[in-house]
């Protein structure tokens, strides 16, 4: 069970954070969160408007994956925490439809964290051995909310219980997400991308990406996506898309129960395990 250090952060060699979000499979959910993401309007006015996403869809992945993986796993996740503020201040201005907005806006704000906890949670589900248990959800939720005071959200803009999560979760993706020129735009970008080139896939992982990248990637994307999500897009998803998805996840589940647990990491992780046991031992 995650715990509480002395430095007062949930985030540790211990955390369900830990265990999941620097795991090479989080780039089969990369994808994912951020479609969900763009379908918020204030999000997907940003992407829309300040976003190099057209031009290098990898590298706007990356830009968001990569802060996000220096809070959870830096040594002074605070401070990256800070650098990531400060670089959303000017992601501000009005719409397509004329309605103002700003990447400071709490609920927008909360949403990418919220889309990424749900979307491991839906990894863990689909590539791992097994689902995350309703504790293991609840310990995310609380280092996903230190995650957020991190990045500067109040501890009011986020929900303090899981049951609550779900519920404002649920209300959002049925009430707030919008059927945005962006989200199309990502979908079109996801199918006719070539693998990142920065992307170091481990030999074993390899397997799961026989089929062309751009297949995978958008199987494992609309597959994946919230029903109410997926109706809003117009984006079909037939029983054959289904069993195709399941192939390619116990495909996955099966290369990485071969693989070497410190395969399965990413550097950053890996770095940050390592740095934690370390510190164990000179303890």
């Amino acid at each position: 069970m995650s715990r509480t250090t002395a430095a007062g952060t949930l985030l540790g060699a211990n955390s369900v954070s830990w265990h999941y979000t620097g795991d090479w499979r989080l780039g089969l959910v990369l994808a994912r969160a951020l479609l969900l993401q763009v379908c918020h309007p204030t999000i997907g006015a940003g992407v829309a408007e300040h976003s190099i996403f057209r031009e290098d869809p990898w590298g706007r992945l990356r830009q968001s994956l990569d802060p996000v993986l220096e809070t959870v796993y830096a040594a002074d996740g605070a401070k990256v925490g800070a650098r990531i503020r400060a670089a959303h201040r000017a992601i501000r201005g009005t719409d397509a439809r004329g309605r103002r907005y700003s990447a400071w806006e709490p609920e927008a704000y909360w949403f990418v964290l919220a889309s990424g906890m749900e979307s491991i949670v839906v990894m863990a589900e689909r590539y791992f051995a097994r689902p995350m248990t309703r504790a293991e959800r609840e310990r995310l939720l609380a280092e996903t909310r230190e995650i957020g005071v991190r990045m500067g959200l109040r501890e009011r803009d986020m929900p303090a219980t899981l049951r609550d999560f779900e519920e404002s979760y649920e209300t959002l993706l049925r009430e707030r997400l919008e059927d945005h020129p962006t989200a199309h735009s990502v979908l079109e970008e996801i199918a006719s991308s070539p693998p990142p080139p920065w992307l170091p896939l481990p030999g074993p992982l390899r397997l799961s990406f026989s089929l062309p990248v751009a297949h995978v990637m958008t199987l494992a994307t609309v597959g994946t996506l919230p029903a109410v999500v997926r109706e809003r897009l117009g984006i079909g998803w037939s029983a054959l898309d289904e069993y195709r998805l399941r192939a390619l996840a116990a495909a996955v589940r099966s290369a990485f129960a071969a693989m070497p647990a410190q395969w399965r990491y990413m550097p950053i992780a890996r770095a940050g395990f390592q740095r934690e046991a370390r510190a164990a031992r000179a303890a």
